[in-house]
């Protein structure tokens, strides 16, 4: 059986530009939905936008659902980034979502290889 791997842009993404993290409260923002069928490796880099240096915000990322053991939280000050590389999201995990202690503090983006 022949193995095929498309890119394809966040399905949370209009045209792949950023995808602005407003939500402050799981569930969050989605930004990506597997496909019912195959897997997406995804590729994410979050980035803090805020003009505010010095204050931290933290952002968490809802890998699969919305159980403690399926956020990933990072904080990020300044114009630091969280790159997150070839997480596996399949029709069981089904979808990723992210939240901040701020609105409009973060974005997400990136790209998700589709296997089938």
């Amino acid at each position: 059986m022949a193995v095929t791997i498309t890119r394809t842009a966040l399905s949370g993404s209009t045209n792949s530009h950023p995808i602005g993290i407003d939500a402050v409260a799981s569930p969050g923002t989605t930004l990506h939905t597997a496909p019912t069928t195959g897997n997406d490796a995804l590729y994410m880099i979050f980035v803090n936008r805020s003009t505010v240096t010095a204050s931290q915000s933290q952002l968490f990322v809802e890998f699969g659902g919305t159980a403690s053991a399926e956020l990933i939280p990072e904080p990020l000050f300044g114009q630091a980034r969280l790159e997150l590389r070839n997480l596996m999201l399949s029709a069981s995990t089904s979808i990723v979502r992210a939240f901040a202690t701020a609105t409009g503090r973060f974005a997400a983006v990136g790209y998700a290889n589709r296997i089938v």
